[in-house]
């Protein structure tokens, strides 16, 4: 009887400090600005299933479709300049 209350008062206490955790970070979360949403995929996926006679699958194809739009001037800049080249001695 003794062992089954001290597990119970454990077990009370952990899922005390769980929820003391999880409001603190809802709290913290509540003063935050918002996220910015994230940016719109740059590609597509399209799969293609193939099945024999007992509709079985037997092949699948995925075709992935990327934007190949060149980087603007202002992303150019931000990037750090090229390693210079390596001589082999």
């Amino acid at each position: 009887m003794n062992f089954k209350l001290t597990v119970c008062v454990a077990v009370a206490v952990l899922v005390a400090y769980m929820a003391i955790f999880h409001i603190i970070d809802t709290w913290k979360q509540m003063g935050a600005p918002p996220r910015p949403l994230p940016p719109e995929p740059t590609f597509s996926t399209t799969s293609y299933h193939y099945q024999d006679e007992q509709g079985r699958e037997v092949k699948v194809e995925r075709e992935y479709k990327v934007t190949t739009k060149l980087a603007d001037e202002e992303t150019l800049k931000k990037l750090p300049p090229p390693p210079p080249p390596q001589t082999a001695q």
